[in-house]
């Protein structure tokens, strides 16, 4: 589920932004609530934040010259 709605979230981020895209959308997409993105993420702000974090963590790896897979975090999104 926490796949599911980071997914979603970043596809609607992504075409809309952060100040047009409703948690509303994401749950919709997702085929989730709005209290499980709660549970898995505390806020919108905070899901945008796993994001962001998750699109850096990834962009270092590659500045790097290592996957995050390599290095042992195990990310299942391609953000990039």
């Amino acid at each position: 589920m926490r796949d599911r709605i980071f997914a979603s979230a970043l596809r609607h981020f992504s075409w809309k932004g952060y100040t047009a895209t409703s948690l509303r959308d994401i749950c919709t997409d997702a085929e989730t609530t709005k209290p499980m993105v709660y549970y898995y993420f505390g806020s919108k702000e905070q899901l945008y934040s796993a994001i962001v974090r998750e699109i850096l963590e990834d962009m270092a790896a590659s500045i790097r010259g290592t996957s995050r897979s390599k290095a042992g975090r195990g990310g299942s999104h391609r953000l990039l």
